[in-house]
């Protein structure tokens, strides 16, 4: 049976909805960073799963919707980038007050950029999923999903915007399409990246050869052939992404 605790844990802002797995013996902590919008809903089953495995590696797990969305307080129109940042650190300080186990945080997408290097600094090791590098084409995707679904294009100088049936203040999505997450050299020993190909002699694009480049030089990038389940149709498990992910994520913890 594994120890699973739902609770409401204090946020900078508010109460953020918080699943957290404990196993017996713990040897580290896992934090998986929710993406943004509709991706969160899209990942949820995969992170999910892969606390599980991890739990049974005696690796606690924490899992929290961002202030804002989901099940946690306030409304998305009431939140910004700097408060969900903000948010992930004082996750970071409440496990080092109790515990001097190794931190992983685990980013999906989008999620990826919510880290910045002092966030960065703060763990052990960051696991990056198929990740976003760009806000500006998290903004564009969430634009096409807007014209696609019929919704009224809407002046850019309106304090509040709804796009892709996402109700927010104009300054979060500009604040978004500002964000770029690159890869510095200082951070390489701290990262890895993983993404889902179908198969093997896909090619990278130009842009993200660019953006990862270093991280395969280190063999810190890896492509696992899989399904890319957030594009399908119905719930699909990558089994072969989730058990390389979780091999890797249990070495980083257990320092071998």
């Amino acid at each position: 049976m594994i120890n699973t605790h739902v609770e409401f844990c204090q946020g900078k802002l508010g109460k953020l909805f918080c699943i957290r797995r404990t196993p017996k013996n713990s040897l580290g902590n896992v934090i998986f960073l929710q993406p943004l919008f509709e991706s969160a809903n899209i990942n949820r089953h995969v992170y999910t799963q892969s606390a599980i495995l991890n739990y049974h590696a005696c690796i606690t797990s924490i899992i929290y919707d961002h202030y804002g969305t989901g099940d946690s307080e306030g409304e998305l129109i009431d939140t910004n980038i700097l408060l969900w940042q903000q948010d992930l650190v004082v996750h970071i300080q409440q496990i080092k007050k109790q515990s001097h186990l190794p931190i992983v945080i685990v980013a999906f997408s989008s999620a990826t950029l919510l880290l910045t290097r002092a966030i960065i600094e703060l763990v052990d090791h960051v696991q990056l999923w198929q990740p976003e590098f760009s806000g500006k084409r998290v903004v564009k995707q969430l634009k096409r999903i807007s014209l696609i679904s019929g919704e009224k294009k809407q002046k850019a100088s309106a304090e509040y915007i709804e796009i892709a049936g996402y109700l927010m203040k104009s300054n979060l999505l500009e604040t978004l399409g500002d964000l770029h997450f690159s890869i510095e050299k200082d951070m390489l020993n701290k990262l890895a990246c993983f993404d889902v190909v179908e198969a093997s002699d896909a090619p990278l694009s130009p842009s993200r050869q660019s953006a990862v480049n270093s991280l395969l030089q280190l063999g810190s990038y890896q492509r696992i052939i899989d399904h890319k389940y957030w594009q399908a149709a119905k719930l699909v498990l990558p089994k072969r992404f989730l058990t390389a992910t979780s091999e890797a994520l249990i070495r980083v913890i257990r320092n071998e």
